[in-house]
Formats: C-alpha cells, sequence, structure tokens
C-alpha cells in the first residue's frame, strides 16, 4: 500500500468504519497521526453525514442500539403495513446501572450527551467509547431560586466558526405577581470546561415537552411559549446561536397565525408544534385541528420568513389519530422520513406515495425517545488533548530526549 499516492491511501481510510480505524491507529505511527489529525476526522465525518449512514439510538430507561446496516436490511426486507426490526442490542454506556435510567439530551457529530437520574452528565461518543464527564453545577456554587421549577430543557450543539461544543440548560420558573415568569440559562463549554450563567430569557422552551434543541446553521432551536404578562403567552420560534450565546425569535410559518391548531380538546398548547431539520433545513410539523392532518413545512433559506415552504400534508388516519402528536427522527434517501408518535411508536412515512408503515423495535415496549447519530472519531476529550499536548511540547523544548516517548500521535494510540 505505501506504493500507492498518499490522497488514494487517504480515501481509502475514509470508507472504513471506525471500528476499523481504530485498530488500525496503533499499526504505526504515520496512521495513528492520521487518524488523529482534525482534517481526518472532519473529513471522514463528512462522508458519514452525506452517505446518511445513520444509527438509532433508542432510550426507555437503558440505551438500546440499531445500527444502519441492520434498519437498512429491515426497511429493504419488507413492504408491508407493519416493519420488524429484530437486530437491536442493548449497549454499555457511562455509567451504566440498574438503579438509574438515561436520558439523552442531544446528538452532534456523532457524540450523545447523556444524563442519568444522579444528575452525571456527560458527552459520549458511542463508536470509540470515549466520554467526558461535566462538572457539576454544584461546583459552580449555584444558588438555586426560591421559586417553583416547571421543568429542565436542554440543547447540545457546535458551531463550527468557534469550533466548541456547547451544552445549553434552561431552567423554568413561575412565580406570581409581581415576580413574573423566567427561566435561566446555563451554558457549558467543551472548550473551556466550565460551565457559566448568561441573562434569563422570557421563554418556556418545554412547549414540545422535553424535546432537545434541533441544531439548524449553527444555532439551537425550539418551539417554546413568550410570557405577556404573568398569564397571557404567545407562541414562538426560538433559537439559541451557540456563536455568540444569544436568543432571538425566528419568523415562523404562516400557520403560527392558525387559531385552529393552537388549542387542543383539553385547551392545552403543548406538543401541536414540533421542530425539526429536512434535508438539512429547519422544519417545523404543524398539527391542525385535533390533529386530523398535520402540516410539514421547511424553511428553505434561513431566517428568511417568505422561505417557509410548505411540503406536504399528512393526513392518513392510521398516522393523524387525534390528539397523537409527531416529531421527525430522520429522513431516508429513498424518500421515507422516520416519525416518532406521542403514544409511543414509531412510523416510516413516504412523502412521494403519502403512504406508510409502522416500524416495530424489538424489545422496545414501553415509552422511550429516540435519537440518531452518525459513526464519527470526534473525541470528547479533543480540547483537553490540545492542551495538554501544548504543554507537552513546551516541555520537549527543555529537555527532547526525556519526552521523546510522549509524542501527540502516541498520546492519542493511548486513550
Amino acid at each position: 500500500m505505501s506504493s500507492l499516492p498518499e490522497d488514494i491511501i487517504v480515501d481509502i481510510f475514509l470508507r472504513l468504519p471506525v471500528k476499523s480505524i481504530l485498530r488500525f491507529r496503533c499499526v504505526c505511527k504515520p496512521w495513528c497521526k492520521l487518524f488523529s489529525g482534525p482534517d481526518f476526522v472532519k473529513m471522514h465525518l463528512k462522508r458519514g453525514v452525506e452517505k446518511n449512514k445513520f444509527n438509532l439510538m433508542i432510550a426507555d430507561g437503558y440505551l438500546y442500539l440499531v445500527d444502519h446496516d441492520s434498519l437498512s436490511s429491515s426497511l429493504t426486507s419488507s413492504s408491508s403495513s407493519i416493519t420488524k426490526c429484530d437486530q437491536v442490542s442493548e449497549i454499555d454506556y457511562p455509567y451504566k446501572t440498574r438503579d438509574y435510567i438515561v436520558e439523552i439530551l442531544g446528538p452532534c457529530n456523532g457524540l450523545l450527551c447523556i444524563i442519568s437520574d444522579k444528575d452525571v452528565i456527560c458527552i459520549w461518543n458511542p463508536s470509540t467509547k470515549e466520554y467526558k464527564e461535566l462538572p457539576t453545577l454544584e461546583q459552580l456554587e449555584f444558588i438555586p431560586t426560591n421559586l417553583s421549577t416547571t421543568r429542565i430543557t436542554y440543547g447540545f450543539g457546535y458551531n463550527c466558526n468557534i469550533e466548541d461544543y456547547k451544552l445549553v440548560r434552561i431552567e423554568t420558573f413561575y412565580a406570581p405577581d409581581p415576580y413574573g415568569n423566567s427561566s435561566e440559562v446555563m451554558v457549558y463549554s467543551l472548550r473551556s470546561n466550565s460551565w457559566k450563567s448568561i441573562q434569563d430569557i422570557p421563554y418556556d422552551p418545554s412547549y414540545g415537552g422535553r424535546q432537545p434543541g434541533v441544531l439548524v446553521n449553527g444555532a439551537l432551536h425550539w418551539i417554546a411559549t413568550r410570557w405577556i404578562g404573568s398569564k397571557a403567552r404567545k407562541v414562538v420560534l426560538v433559537s439559541f446561536d451557540i456563536g455568540d450565546e444569544t436568543f432571538k425569535e425566528v419568523p415562523p410559518p404562516e400557520h403560527f397565525k392558525n387559531k385552529k391548531f393552537h388549542k387542543n380538546k383539553l385547551g392545552s398548547l403543548r406538543n401541536c408544534l414540533n421542530v425539526g431539520v429536512l434535508g438539512g433545513c429547519l422544519c417545523v410539523l404543524c398539527h391542525l385541528y385535533k390533529v386530523i392532518f398535520v402540516d410539514v413545512w421547511v424553511m428553505k433559506d434561513y431566517g428568511v420568513r417568505e422561505s417557509w415552504t410548505k411540503l406536504f400534508t399528512i393526513v392518513q388516519e392510521m398516522v393523524t389519530r387525534p390528539f397523537v402528536f409527531l416529531s421527525l427522527v430522520q429522513t431516508f434517501d429513498n424518500g421515507e422520513i422516520l416519525l416518532q408518535k406521542s403514544d409511543n411508536a414509531l412510523l416510516l412515512y413516504d412523502m412521494k406515495q403519502g403512504r406508510s408503515r409502522i416500524l416495530k423495535i424489538r424489545h422496545i415496549r414501553r415509552s422511550f425517545e429516540v435519537e440518531t447519530y452518525v459513526e464519527s472519531l470526534v473525541s470528547p476529550n479533543l480540547c483537553t488533548y490540545k492542551k495538554k499536548l501544548k504543554k507537552k511540547n513546551k516541555n520537549k523544548k527543555k529537555n527532547k530526549k526525556k519526552n521523546q516517548k510522549n509524542r501527540g500521535g502516541e498520546y492519542l494510540c493511548d486513550t
């Protein structure tokens, strides 16, 4: 292989799964250096995203994995109204124990941010098995307010301009007049490995339940309610820019003004709208009038209200039973989209044919959440490694011979 041009060798390596690359990186120092380089990591991730080779991670208190090949095989082998996927496995994850359940706070670039009942949050790469435990809020000397908590909402994402991963924690409080309602915001930065508090916001992002923020265009998005006075509320689409750490409202589709979808039978606003990503664009699912049908809107030009386009409407009775709501999980190359129903079911909807089929996952019988991720070499300890590498190079100049065995490539092979 050494006689091949370097660009061809790199192209071959980019086609390999993460498991193979992890084995090959200890073959020799040049390979280890190549696989550890940021350029190779980015190219490998980009290829996985372009090929749409995603895996399903299902959480029902514990974590279960359905890899891309198993899912694809199940989908192509069945064309009936019910598709079964039996190739699912319970997997190990950081701090796994039968005494605590786990929740997924968000996926990004092959990393999953997860939290257990014992309030341990970590950023974890299921493909490489690396993880990083986040400092706890108690270490910040965080002083809780005396107001009553409603719920906590999270968002996890990456901004390529600052090359940093951030976790946003939004805790919503209610209070009687004259104090008013507010949400406290804490932001964790992987680069600095620290939390900080930013400005309180007049939004409640728990409008659609505990759905994590959706990452589009370097910003996290939620359907939220904005308080107008002590009682009045307005439904808005709100974003958090990961780079400058600011909140702002995104112009919504015209259906936000449609009163037929703003109230369900119980007079509640919750779950009538869901935000997602479709074809790389911001997407909103609007459940109209007792969920008799669902409009799917896409913002083709981010930030431009006029670019909202209604792609299609879901009208099937088996999909849109009254007061059963949908959230978008993933799109397939064949034109199907994977949706999760609020009555704990997964279904595949063919956008072109207007037909659907139920996807049943073996062992998954109770309430669950589902996220998708692509295999990647992205390390949750990458920023820490860079700091250690700089310190190591500094010491190397003082005593080159003493530190010759501790070069950066060998450090990564040991992790």
